[in-house]
Protein backbone atom coordinates (compact mmCIF):
# COMPACT_ATOMS: atom_id res chain seq x y z
CA UNK A 1 0.00 0.00 0.00
CA UNK A 2 1.10 3.39 -0.63
CA UNK A 3 -0.32 7.13 -0.10
CA UNK A 4 -0.58 9.04 -3.31
CA UNK A 5 0.43 13.13 -2.95
CA UNK A 6 0.77 15.43 -5.09
CA UNK A 7 3.17 18.65 -4.87
CA UNK A 8 4.12 20.89 -7.64
CA UNK A 9 7.07 23.07 -5.89
CA UNK A 10 8.77 24.43 -5.65
CA UNK A 11 12.40 22.38 -5.20
CA UNK A 12 12.73 23.98 -1.70
CA UNK A 13 9.29 23.50 -1.03
CA UNK A 14 9.35 19.60 -1.49
CA UNK A 15 12.00 19.00 0.01
CA UNK A 16 10.85 21.00 3.48
CA UNK A 17 7.54 18.85 2.67
CA UNK A 18 9.15 15.37 3.18
CA UNK A 19 9.28 15.37 6.81
CA UNK A 20 5.70 15.28 6.68
CA UNK A 21 5.63 12.68 4.69
CA UNK A 22 8.25 10.69 7.08
CA UNK A 23 5.74 11.01 9.76
CA UNK A 24 2.62 10.03 8.30
CA UNK A 25 4.93 6.87 7.18
CA UNK A 26 6.05 5.91 10.71
CA UNK A 27 2.76 6.50 11.39
CA UNK A 28 0.42 4.34 8.88
CA UNK A 29 3.09 2.43 7.83
CA UNK A 30 2.27 3.19 3.76
CA UNK A 31 5.42 4.74 1.76
CA UNK A 32 4.58 7.87 -0.22
CA UNK A 33 3.96 7.38 -3.97
CA UNK A 34 4.85 11.22 -4.96
CA UNK A 35 4.17 13.13 -8.12
CA UNK A 36 5.43 16.50 -8.97
CA UNK A 37 3.06 18.24 -10.90
CA UNK A 38 3.02 21.51 -13.23
CA UNK A 39 1.13 24.48 -11.50
CA UNK A 40 1.31 27.91 -13.44
CA UNK A 41 1.02 30.71 -10.89
CA UNK A 42 1.62 29.11 -7.39
CA UNK A 43 5.75 28.54 -8.15
CA UNK A 44 8.38 30.13 -9.66
CA UNK A 45 9.47 27.97 -12.29
CA UNK A 46 6.82 25.13 -12.78
CA UNK A 47 7.28 21.40 -12.36
CA UNK A 48 8.91 19.86 -16.42
CA UNK A 49 9.96 16.26 -17.23
CA UNK A 50 13.49 17.18 -16.77
CA UNK A 51 13.30 19.48 -13.74
CA UNK A 52 11.49 17.38 -11.52
CA UNK A 53 13.59 14.20 -12.73
CA UNK A 54 16.21 16.38 -10.91
CA UNK A 55 14.86 16.79 -7.73
CA UNK A 56 12.99 12.92 -8.06
CA UNK A 57 16.71 11.55 -8.35
CA UNK A 58 17.12 12.63 -4.38
CA UNK A 59 13.70 11.38 -3.33
CA UNK A 60 13.90 7.99 -4.71
CA UNK A 61 16.32 7.03 -2.59
CA UNK A 62 14.15 7.83 0.86
CA UNK A 63 13.46 4.79 2.38
CA UNK A 64 10.05 6.40 3.24
CA UNK A 65 9.01 6.92 -0.25
CA UNK A 66 7.67 4.26 -2.71
CA UNK A 67 8.18 6.28 -6.12
CA UNK A 68 8.68 9.90 -7.34
CA UNK A 69 7.39 10.99 -10.79
CA UNK A 70 6.34 13.72 -13.23
CA UNK A 71 2.63 13.81 -13.62
CA UNK A 72 -0.17 15.54 -14.70
CA UNK A 73 -2.75 15.83 -11.87
CA UNK A 74 -5.71 15.27 -13.68
CA UNK A 75 -8.24 14.35 -11.27
CA UNK A 76 -7.01 13.90 -7.40
CA UNK A 77 -8.34 10.42 -6.01
CA UNK A 78 -10.15 9.86 -3.07
CA UNK A 79 -7.52 9.34 -0.04
CA UNK A 80 -4.91 11.42 -2.26
CA UNK A 81 -3.32 14.77 -0.91
CA UNK A 82 -2.60 17.59 -2.79
CA UNK A 83 -0.05 18.93 -0.41
CA UNK A 84 -0.11 22.76 -2.80
CA UNK A 85 -2.91 23.32 -0.30
CA UNK A 86 -0.25 24.66 2.80
CA UNK A 87 0.08 28.10 0.37
CA UNK A 88 -3.77 28.86 1.43
CA UNK A 89 -2.64 28.79 5.03
CA UNK A 90 0.47 30.95 5.15
CA UNK A 91 1.74 31.02 8.79
CA UNK A 92 4.09 33.97 9.94
CA UNK A 93 7.25 33.08 11.97
CA UNK A 94 6.91 29.36 11.56
CA UNK A 95 9.37 27.50 9.28
CA UNK A 96 8.09 25.72 5.91
CA UNK A 97 8.14 22.51 7.48
CA UNK A 98 5.96 23.28 10.22
CA UNK A 99 3.85 25.52 8.21
CA UNK A 100 3.57 21.93 5.55
CA UNK A 101 3.08 19.87 8.30
CA UNK A 102 -0.13 22.19 9.92
CA UNK A 103 -1.73 21.88 6.21
CA UNK A 104 -1.52 18.01 6.70
CA UNK A 105 -2.97 18.10 10.33
CA UNK A 106 0.10 16.70 12.12
CA UNK A 107 0.97 19.61 14.40
CA UNK A 108 4.51 20.25 15.11
CA UNK A 109 6.59 17.56 14.24
CA UNK A 110 10.31 16.79 14.90
CA UNK A 111 12.86 18.40 12.75
CA UNK A 112 15.51 15.92 12.93
CA UNK A 113 17.42 15.10 9.56
CA UNK A 114 15.01 13.36 7.23
CA UNK A 115 17.25 13.17 4.08
CA UNK A 116 20.19 10.17 3.40
CA UNK A 117 22.56 9.56 0.46
CA UNK A 118 24.26 6.48 -0.43
CA UNK A 119 27.92 7.42 -1.27
CA UNK A 120 28.53 11.04 0.09
CA UNK A 121 31.13 12.77 -2.45
CA UNK A 122 33.94 14.74 -0.49
CA UNK A 123 34.31 17.48 -2.82
CA UNK A 124 35.48 20.28 -0.09
CA UNK A 125 35.35 20.78 3.58
CA UNK A 126 32.87 23.59 2.92
CA UNK A 127 30.64 23.76 0.55
CA UNK A 128 28.56 26.97 -0.34
CA UNK A 129 25.41 28.47 -2.57
CA UNK A 130 23.85 31.77 -2.77
CA UNK A 131 20.36 32.26 -4.94
CA UNK A 132 19.73 35.52 -5.98
CA UNK A 133 16.64 35.20 -3.82
CA UNK A 134 16.43 35.63 -0.23
CA UNK A 135 19.86 37.28 0.25
CA UNK A 136 20.65 40.01 3.52
CA UNK A 137 23.66 42.02 2.32
CA UNK A 138 24.67 41.81 5.98
CA UNK A 139 26.21 38.60 5.96
CA UNK A 140 29.97 38.46 5.48
CA UNK A 141 30.80 35.92 2.30
CA UNK A 142 33.78 38.20 1.83
CA UNK A 143 35.25 36.69 5.44
CA UNK A 144 34.44 33.18 4.41
CA UNK A 145 35.62 33.40 1.19
CA UNK A 146 39.12 34.38 3.02
CA UNK A 147 38.92 31.89 6.10
CA UNK A 148 38.28 29.06 4.01
CA UNK A 149 40.70 29.39 1.40
CA UNK A 150 41.31 26.50 -0.56
CA UNK A 151 38.98 24.20 1.30
CA UNK A 152 35.71 25.37 -0.51
CA UNK A 153 33.87 25.05 -3.42
CA UNK A 154 30.74 26.15 -4.47
CA UNK A 155 27.43 24.33 -5.92
CA UNK A 156 24.08 25.78 -7.87
CA UNK A 157 23.86 27.01 -11.42
CA UNK A 158 27.01 28.40 -13.34
CA UNK A 159 25.70 31.64 -13.19
CA UNK A 160 25.63 32.03 -9.99
CA UNK A 161 29.20 30.42 -9.64
CA UNK A 162 30.24 33.87 -11.97
CA UNK A 163 27.93 36.34 -9.60
CA UNK A 164 29.46 35.64 -6.71
CA UNK A 165 33.22 34.76 -8.07
CA UNK A 166 32.20 38.78 -9.65
CA UNK A 167 31.47 40.19 -6.00
CA UNK A 168 33.22 37.97 -3.46
CA UNK A 169 36.80 36.44 -5.02
CA UNK A 170 37.49 33.34 -6.32
CA UNK A 171 36.08 30.08 -5.43
CA UNK A 172 36.02 26.47 -7.39
CA UNK A 173 33.19 25.49 -8.84
CA UNK A 174 31.28 21.28 -8.58
CA UNK A 175 28.74 21.14 -11.05
CA UNK A 176 26.11 19.04 -10.06
CA UNK A 177 23.96 16.79 -12.67
CA UNK A 178 20.61 16.79 -10.25
CA UNK A 179 19.80 16.71 -6.66
CA UNK A 180 21.14 13.47 -5.74
CA UNK A 181 24.95 14.63 -6.64
CA UNK A 182 24.01 17.70 -5.18
CA UNK A 183 23.38 16.21 -1.84
CA UNK A 184 26.09 13.42 -1.85
CA UNK A 185 28.17 16.65 -2.58
CA UNK A 186 26.76 18.52 0.57
CA UNK A 187 26.77 14.93 2.60
CA UNK A 188 30.57 14.91 2.18
CA UNK A 189 31.46 18.22 3.60
CA UNK A 190 31.61 19.34 7.04
CA UNK A 191 30.17 22.51 6.96
CA UNK A 192 27.31 24.27 4.12
CA UNK A 193 27.30 27.75 4.02
CA UNK A 194 24.42 29.51 2.27
CA UNK A 195 21.15 31.54 1.94
CA UNK A 196 17.19 30.13 2.08
CA UNK A 197 17.89 28.17 -1.21
CA UNK A 198 16.76 24.82 -1.95
CA UNK A 199 20.59 23.48 -1.68
CA UNK A 200 20.09 24.50 2.26
CA UNK A 201 16.76 23.02 2.53
CA UNK A 202 19.03 19.49 1.28
CA UNK A 203 21.81 20.41 3.74
CA UNK A 204 19.39 21.01 6.54
CA UNK A 205 17.71 17.85 5.34
CA UNK A 206 20.97 15.83 5.93
CA UNK A 207 21.51 17.45 9.08
CA UNK A 208 25.15 18.60 8.48
CA UNK A 209 26.25 21.60 10.00
CA UNK A 210 24.98 24.85 8.17
CA UNK A 211 25.61 28.93 8.31
CA UNK A 212 22.38 30.51 7.20
CA UNK A 213 22.24 34.34 5.56
CA UNK A 214 18.65 34.64 6.78
CA UNK A 215 16.67 36.64 4.58
CA UNK A 216 15.09 39.50 6.83
CA UNK A 217 12.10 40.31 5.17
CA UNK A 218 11.15 36.03 4.72
CA UNK A 219 13.45 34.08 7.87
CA UNK A 220 11.15 30.56 7.50
CA UNK A 221 13.92 28.60 6.89
CA UNK A 222 15.49 28.10 10.42
CA UNK A 223 15.32 25.16 12.35
CA UNK A 224 15.84 24.34 16.02
CA UNK A 225 19.30 22.96 16.13
CA UNK A 226 22.80 23.21 17.95
CA UNK A 227 24.72 22.39 14.24
CA UNK A 228 23.06 25.89 12.63
CA UNK A 229 23.87 28.99 12.67
CA UNK A 230 21.08 31.56 11.08
CA UNK A 231 22.65 34.80 10.54
CA UNK A 232 20.46 38.12 10.67
CA UNK A 233 23.44 40.61 11.53
CA UNK A 234 26.43 39.86 9.99
CA UNK A 235 28.16 38.50 13.33
CA UNK A 236 28.98 34.79 12.50
CA UNK A 237 30.84 32.28 14.98
CA UNK A 238 32.92 30.61 11.97
CA UNK A 239 33.77 27.00 12.89
CA UNK A 240 37.25 25.00 12.04
CA UNK A 241 38.22 28.06 10.29
CA UNK A 242 41.96 27.25 11.71
CA UNK A 243 42.58 31.25 11.23
CA UNK A 244 45.34 32.47 13.33
CA UNK A 245 45.22 36.34 11.82
CA UNK A 246 42.31 37.20 14.28
CA UNK A 247 44.28 36.08 17.45
CA UNK A 248 46.73 39.28 17.82
CA UNK A 249 44.42 41.97 16.14
CA UNK A 250 43.08 42.69 19.95
CA UNK A 251 46.54 43.01 21.32
CA UNK A 252 48.04 45.25 18.48
CA UNK A 253 45.29 47.71 19.01
CA UNK A 254 44.65 50.64 21.22
CA UNK A 255 41.11 50.82 20.19
CA UNK A 256 38.81 49.00 23.20
CA UNK A 257 37.15 45.14 22.09
CA UNK A 258 33.78 46.91 21.85
CA UNK A 259 34.89 49.79 19.41
CA UNK A 260 37.04 47.56 17.20
CA UNK A 261 33.22 45.67 17.00
CA UNK A 262 31.69 48.38 15.63
CA UNK A 263 34.75 49.47 13.10
CA UNK A 264 33.71 45.81 12.00
CA UNK A 265 30.38 46.48 11.46
CA UNK A 266 30.79 49.11 9.43
CA UNK A 267 33.35 47.26 6.90
CA UNK A 268 30.81 44.57 6.85
CA UNK A 269 28.00 46.68 6.04
CA UNK A 270 29.93 48.83 3.20
CA UNK A 271 32.03 45.90 1.76
CA UNK A 272 29.13 45.13 -1.16
CA UNK A 273 29.84 48.85 -2.16
CA UNK A 274 31.97 49.95 -4.60
CA UNK A 275 35.30 51.41 -3.66
CA UNK A 276 38.43 50.89 -2.04
CA UNK A 277 39.10 51.34 1.98
CA UNK A 278 41.69 53.53 3.67
CA UNK A 279 43.24 53.70 7.44
CA UNK A 280 44.93 57.14 8.11
CA UNK A 281 47.02 56.07 11.58
CA UNK A 282 47.81 52.66 12.12
CA UNK A 283 50.02 52.30 15.09
CA UNK A 284 50.99 48.77 15.45
CA UNK A 285 48.23 47.79 12.81
CA UNK A 286 45.76 46.02 14.92
CA UNK A 287 42.57 47.82 13.50
CA UNK A 288 44.29 47.53 10.18
CA UNK A 289 44.10 44.35 10.18
CA UNK A 290 40.43 43.84 11.50
CA UNK A 291 39.68 45.95 8.59
CA UNK A 292 41.56 43.85 5.62
CA UNK A 293 40.73 40.97 7.71
CA UNK A 294 37.11 41.68 7.41
CA UNK A 295 36.48 42.44 3.96
CA UNK A 296 39.82 40.91 2.25
CA UNK A 297 38.99 41.27 -1.20
CA UNK A 298 39.88 44.98 -0.98
CA UNK A 299 42.88 46.82 -0.82
CA UNK A 300 43.28 48.75 2.30
CA UNK A 301 45.57 51.80 2.12
CA UNK A 302 47.38 52.18 5.01
CA UNK A 303 48.64 55.57 6.54
CA UNK A 304 51.11 56.41 8.81
CA UNK A 305 53.97 58.70 10.21
CA UNK A 306 55.24 55.96 12.66
CA UNK A 307 54.06 58.17 15.91
CA UNK A 308 52.87 61.55 16.49
CA UNK A 309 55.21 63.95 14.74
CA UNK A 310 54.63 66.93 16.64
CA UNK A 311 53.18 68.06 19.83
CA UNK A 312 49.29 68.71 19.40
CA UNK A 313 46.53 70.11 21.32
CA UNK A 314 44.68 67.09 22.62
CA UNK A 315 47.64 66.62 24.70
CA UNK A 316 49.61 64.07 22.46
CA UNK A 317 53.30 64.35 22.58
CA UNK A 318 55.66 64.04 20.24
CA UNK A 319 56.92 60.30 19.48
CA UNK A 320 53.56 59.00 20.96
CA UNK A 321 52.23 56.16 19.30
CA UNK A 322 55.85 55.23 17.72
CA UNK A 323 56.32 52.15 16.03
CA UNK A 324 59.10 50.97 13.07
CA UNK A 325 57.95 50.90 9.18
CA UNK A 326 60.01 47.03 9.48
CA UNK A 327 57.49 46.24 12.33
CA UNK A 328 54.41 47.63 10.67
CA UNK A 329 55.43 46.03 7.09
CA UNK A 330 55.79 42.46 9.14
CA UNK A 331 51.90 42.22 10.73
CA UNK A 332 50.26 43.59 7.98
CA UNK A 333 51.98 41.40 5.65
CA UNK A 334 49.37 38.58 5.60
CA UNK A 335 46.90 41.43 4.30
CA UNK A 336 45.64 42.78 1.30
CA UNK A 337 47.59 46.49 2.24
CA UNK A 338 49.09 49.50 0.80
CA UNK A 339 51.23 50.72 3.25
CA UNK A 340 52.50 54.91 3.03
CA UNK A 341 54.89 55.89 5.57
CA UNK A 342 54.80 59.96 5.97
CA UNK A 343 52.45 62.77 7.15
CA UNK A 344 49.00 63.02 5.46
CA UNK A 345 47.65 64.38 3.26
CA UNK A 346 50.87 64.56 1.69
CA UNK A 347 50.99 60.50 1.42
CA UNK A 348 47.93 60.53 -0.66
CA UNK A 349 48.62 62.86 -3.09
CA UNK A 350 48.94 60.18 -5.77
CA UNK A 351 45.66 58.32 -4.92
CA UNK A 352 43.09 59.28 -7.07
CA UNK A 353 40.34 56.49 -6.54
CA UNK A 354 36.89 55.98 -5.06
CA UNK A 355 36.66 54.87 -1.00
CA UNK A 356 34.04 52.63 0.25
CA UNK A 357 35.32 53.12 3.84
CA UNK A 358 37.94 55.27 5.83
CA UNK A 359 39.09 55.13 9.27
Amino acid sequence: MSLLVFHSGDDGDVVYGLPSLKVIFHQSGEKIDLRLTPSHGLVRQTYTTDKAESIASLIRVQGYISSCEYGLRRRVCRGAVNMDGFRKQFKGGTNIIDWQSDFMGLGGICHEPWLTVPDPRHASEVVIHRSPRYRNDLFPWAEAVSLYAGRMTMVGSPEEHQEFCRRWGQVPYTPTADYLELAKVIAGAKLFIGNQSSPMAVALGLGVEVIQEVCLWNSNCCLDRPNGQYVRDGRVRWPNSQNSRRLPICMSSIITEDRLRVIEDFVRVTCPLPGIMAECGAYKGGSAALISNTCPHKLLHVFDSLGIPEDDPGGHRKGDFSNTEVELRDFLSPYNCAIHIGIFPDTAQDLDAEFSFVH
